[in-house]
């Protein structure tokens, strides 16, 4: 794949993305569950901490980003590397005190906490 292809493509990965993050970041006025993740990826991305998003940070951001998912460095990101990349993330969530394994009290808080965001995601539908 060209360069100019893999731009046009974390271009429109990180326009979509901000979107997402933004509508997110917006949202915390209204008590959005998952708006705490947008602030968290919002604040990410903008590296000089200006409160907005140049381009050159959005594709910074992207490309580290692509480049940490695509772990074969082939320049394509396939679903296998996508999952691979979700599970440790996941992973890293859950293992709180970083020492490689999730115990039994990591797990259940883990558990509870995605059944609290569930239940404050289910309230704020309601409304």
């Amino acid at each position: 794949m060209n360069k100019p292809t893999i731009t046009a493509i974390l271009l429109s990965i990180s326009v979509a993305s901000t979107l997402v993050s933004t509508t997110a970041y917006a949202g915390m006025e209204r008590g959005n569950h998952k708006s705490h993740q947008g602030h968290k990826q919002f604040s990410l991305m903008d590296s000089n901490s200006d409160g907005a998003l140049s381009k050159e940070e959005l594709l910074t951001f992207h490309e580290q980003r692509f480049t940490s998912i695509d772990t074969d460095a082939d320049g394509l990101v396939t679903k296998k590397e996508i999952k691979a990349h979700r599970q440790k993330q996941r992973f890293m969530r859950m293992d709180s005190n970083n020492d490689g394994v999730i115990s039994e009290d990591e797990m259940s808080l883990s558990y509870s906490a995605h059944n609290k965001r569930s239940r404050n995601s289910k309230s704020y539908d309601a409304e």
